[in-house]
């Protein structure tokens, strides 16, 4: 209205003109709310898949050390040299897909270091029983 004649209106008249006019938040209600829900719904997404990626990679950790211990346990039943060899080759090939699958992160760094442990120990047990087989067939060999 002021508009016409050229000349500014004071503040006050510029508001009581503007007093049925919709606020910023009352216009844009619609929009806004639709962002927020689309935002929610990303995020939601994002946080299932991360948990899910979480929860494969100590799946897998998980699969590898049972692999392990059933290694260990064959490996204390050994009773040649040929079925130890076979059991280092079995371990040697599953540090290799370990360390694959943290290469192309299916496996976690936190879940790795859960799998060094047991594979130490399995060689350790591998190593021991060499021993004991070997010293028993000198003390075979002796006799």
């Amino acid at each position: 209205m002021g508009l016409a004649l050229g000349l500014p209106l004071h503040p006050g008249a510029k508001a009581y003109y503007d007093r049925e006019k919709p606020s910023f938040l009352q216009e844009n209600a619609e929009p806004i709310s639709l962002m927020i829900a689309v935002a929610t719904l990303v995020i939601s997404s994002l946080w299932q898949l991360r948990s899910q990626l979480a929860d494969s990679q100590k799946n897998r950790a998980d699969a590898y050390n049972l692999q392990l211990v059933r290694i260990v346990e064959e490996t204390e039943a050994a009773a040649s040299m040929e079925d130890l060899t076979r059991l280092r080759q079995e371990l040697l090939q599953i540090l290799r897909a370990v360390i694959e699958d943290l290469d192309r992160d299916r496996l976690s760094p936190a879940s790795y270091q859960l799998f060094v442990f047991p594979w130490e120990t399995a060689m350790m047990t591998l190593r021991h029983r060499e021993v004991v087989l070997q010293s028993h067939a000198r003390a075979d060999s002796g006799s």
